[in-house]
């Protein structure tokens, strides 16, 4: 039985994996969109033509990856990095 909670808890934690980069990914997007929107804010100024509801595609991206990059980040990432540079 032990080795079936052991590939039980293998997957979860694939799926967590999974999930943390793909949320990474998301907010990856998410910047680079907001960068595109902001370098041609003054040539579609200049066209007449407003961002209208563009604007919200980075923020609907920014909403839905940050929670998860951020609890992936504290709960994993951070304290893994600090036991492994920490001497004892």
């Amino acid at each position: 039985m032990g080795g079936f909670t052991f590939m039980a808890a293998l997957a979860t934690a694939g799926i967590l994996v999974a999930i943390f980069f793909a949320a990474l990914a998301v907010f990856i997007v998410a910047t680079v969109i907001s960068i595109v929107f902001a370098a041609r804010t003054k040539k579609r100024r200049e066209q007449g033509k407003p961002l209208g509801a563009l604007i919200a595609i980075p923020i609907v991206l920014y909403v839905l990856s940050a929670p998860t990059v951020l609890f992936g980040l504290t709960t994993v990432v951070i304290p893994s990095y600090i036991e492994s540079v920490t001497t004892t």
